[in-house]
């Protein structure tokens, strides 16, 4: 497990998804996975970060360190999440029922409608924020009731 920690974000990111995919838990590359990651936090981007996350949940596993710190770095940097990162970042979270990380759900449900509803409902990526608003429940409050107000569920037949 050496050379992990000195393992490029996309590295870190590819390894961790390839596992999730394959549905192999292996505690110790996970915990070297997310060591290494919280290592190099600000450097880790929104992609890596979100796919690391996704691949954690995938894979029922919970490493609080590294959730606490994916979430306090991407409070400050949500502007810079493409769609897909704030849909896989908001369904692990509620995957995991981390409700310590609720802030972080309401900042990106907050993202969301800034962005503007309507616009980021016409992503493939869109249901599984609604998803994660709705296991949120207060968090994610906000987004559900817009996504009621433009009619959004008319529109899904």
């Amino acid at each position: 497990m050496a050379k992990i920690s000195q393992a490029e974000p996309q590295g870190l990111a590819n390894t961790a998804w390839a596992f999730a995919v394959l549905a192999k838990r292996h505690k110790p590359l996970l915990d070297a996975i997310a060591a290494a990651s919280v290592a190099i936090m600000p450097d880790l981007g929104p992609r890596s970060s979100a796919n690391i996350l996704w691949a954690f949940a995938l894979l029922v596993f919970q490493h609080q360190p590294l959730i606490a710190s994916i979430s306090s770095t991407a409070m400050d940097t949500l502007q810079e999440f493409q769609g897909q990162s704030l849909s896989n970042t908001a369904w692990s979270l509620a995957a995991m029922r981390d409700r310590n990380e609720r802030p972080l759900l309401e900042a990106i449900s907050e993202e969301v409608g800034r962005r503007g509803l309507r616009n980021f409902l016409g992503s493939k990526h869109s249901y599984a924020v609604l998803w994660a608003a709705w296991v949120s429940s207060e968090a994610g409050r906000p987004l559900l009731d817009s996504a009621i107000d433009i009619d959004l569920f008319d529109s899904l037949d």
